[in-house]
């Protein structure tokens, strides 16, 4: 859900930069400097990708999903942007496949209008990967949604709220063989 919009897709509509209230999507997007990609194709993607997703664009959407999963329904996707408040980056992983392409973890929090959602916070672990030459979204392994969702939950019982303020953030590549057999994009 937050990174529905990568992909360098750009919004067509006129206003697609504003969300629900008038204000400017980026305003809403808190992506720390120390944790983007070298890449900066990359960066790109995953702000356009949030951009796209609170003009609640979803054939848009659609169009940055990977071609080999389903991505979720357009009512899932309408009840999660309408409530949108911000998007958060808390990690940009790189890894590299057992093939040897380069994905991105990308792990984020985001913030809902607690009148809208029964949770107003959703703790968000997704894949990037190039298809036909283009960066494209897909469900994180499960092994490694785990661990940084795990991450988020220690900060918040040791700090009495979660740390989205970049200190608790990580970038890099923290394990060097990939992931588990059975969680391998």
């Amino acid at each position: 859900m937050a990174l529905a919009a990568l992909a360098g897709c750009k919004p067509e509509r006129q206003n697609a930069q504003n969300d629900h209230s008038g204000r400017r999507a980026e305003s809403l997007i808190d992506f720390p400097a120390e944790l983007r990609a070298e890449d900066p194709s990359v960066n790109e993607f995953i702000l356009n990708a949030i951009q796209t997703c609170m003009a609640e664009d979803y054939e848009a959407f659609r169009l940055l999903w990977s071609g080999l999963e389903e991505p979720i329904s357009e009512q899932e996707f309408r009840r999660g942007f309408r409530a949108t408040r911000k998007v958060t980056i808390l990690h940009l992983l790189q890894r590299r496949t057992r093939e040897g392409d380069i994905v991105y973890i990308v792990h984020s929090l985001v913030e809902l209008d607690p009148n809208e959602v029964p949770e107003p916070e959703r703790d968000i672990v997704l894949l990037l990967r190039k298809e036909s030459g283009k960066w494209r979204v897909a469900r994180a392994p499960r092994e490694e949604a785990k661990a940084l969702k795990a991450l988020l939950s220690r900060d918040a019982s040791t700090n009495g709220e979660a740390t989205t303020n970049g200190q608790a953030t990580t970038k890099g590549q923290a394990g060097t063989n990939g992931w588990p057999e059975h969680d391998h994009p």
